[in-house]
């Protein structure tokens, strides 16, 4: 019974010690040390937008942490370890470089990082020279930069709407070479992303275009590979996708196609054609251009977080689709590449 009781009391121990019942976790990094200071009040705190005085000196550097277990730890019982800390090595100044949460990172912890400073003249001057002001800032915005990748939603799903247009000119169903006019963009996609930033996505893109003599539609739908990452309120997104092309085309004439002078051919399009023989007689409607292909895409995007679920962004990118064309009124088959660039802007939704 005692062997089991000590077994007991040993694991209530490990228990609470892992949840820091006792204290947080205190590592530190001292590289000069100076008389320790005897109150924690004569130690000065620095944090984000603040200026530290001239004269001061980088001692070493401190990192405190402490389990979420504890749920009544507050800012100020995890500043007062770090205090401690710098005041042991003789440090009345601490510049804190960075404060986590649990909820600002979904971790089960929270954690403070800061520069030990000892100071000598607590004014600052700004017309003199301040290098420890450029190292504290320079970690603070390092600090600031990976806290904020860490901020990157798990799950976004996009609405966009914009234009695009094609890279030079296309060939038609008839074999004739055409340059498009600007068409409109209109795309949903969904995003997952690691923690990391690296993740996988799904999208659905459409293009419509019209002119007097044709109209023509391309719709794309393919899975992604994603990487997001951002800083502060912004994030900046790559994409890559290989999927499923189609394209539509219409010609909006009501005439029988024409290959040369007094003859006419029917083609093998899908569409009610007369009896080609009675030039009089014309297509009971319009004919349609149909086939689909592979497609791909690359593109980037940059977004603005307005809330925790709800964004504003814009992309942009390539998409290029590859078609058979066995179509054509000259009989020959042949491989379509069709290019074009787009621009698009919408809403985006954080879950």
């Amino acid at each position: 019974m005692k062997a089991k009781g000590l077994i007991i009391l040993s694991c209530l121990c490990l228990s609470m010690s892992s949840c820091g019942l006792f204290q947080p976790k205190v590592t530190s990094l001292i590289i000069k040390k100076y008389p320790p200071i005897s109150t924690l009040d004569s130690v000065k705190v620095f944090k984000s937008g603040d200026t530290v005085p001239n004269s001061s000196e980088v001692i070493g550097i401190v990192n405190v942490v402490d389990s979420v277990c504890r749920r009544d730890v507050k800012y100020d019982d995890i500043l007062f370890w770090a205090k401690k800390e710098a005041a042991k090595a003789g440090g009345n100044g601490l510049a804190i470089t960075s404060y986590i949460t649990p909820s600002s990172h979904k971790g089960l912890y929270q954690e403070m990082d800061g520069t030990i400073l000892h100071i000598t003249d607590m004014n600052v001057y700004p017309n003199l020279p301040n290098p420890t002001m450029n190292i504290v800032s320079s970690t603070m915005n390092s600090e600031m930069y990976l806290l904020s990748k860490m901020n990157i939603p798990h799950n976004t799903f996009s609405i966009n709407i914009g234009i695009g247009s094609f890279l030079g000119e296309i060939t038609d169903l008839n074999g004739n070479e055409k340059t498009p006019s600007f068409g409109r963009e209109f795309e949903l996609k969904y995003d997952w992303t690691s923690k990391i930033g690296i993740g996988f996505g799904l999208q659905y893109s459409s293009y419509k275009t019209s002119k007097n003599e044709y109209d023509l539609n391309i719709s794309y739908f393919a899975p992604n590979f994603v990487y997001r990452g951002g800083r502060n309120k912004l994030i900046l997104g790559t994409e890559v996708g290989l999927g499923y092309f189609h394209y539509d085309e219409t010609n909006k004439k009501n005439d029988v196609a024409k290959v040369s002078d007094n003859i006419y051919s029917k083609p093998t399009w899908n569409y009610d054609w007369p009896n080609v023989d009675d030039k009089s007689t014309k297509p009971t409607k319009s004919p349609i251009y149909s086939n689909s292909g592979i497609g791909y895409n690359i593109g980037g995007s940059l977004e603005y977080m307005v809330s925790k679920h709800i964004g504003l962004g814009g992309s942009f990118g390539m998409l290029a689709g590859i078609i058979p064309n066995k179509n054509r009124l000259d009989g020959e088959s042949s491989v379509l590449v069709y290019t074009r660039f787009k621009v698009t802007t919408g809403l985006r939704v954080y879950f």
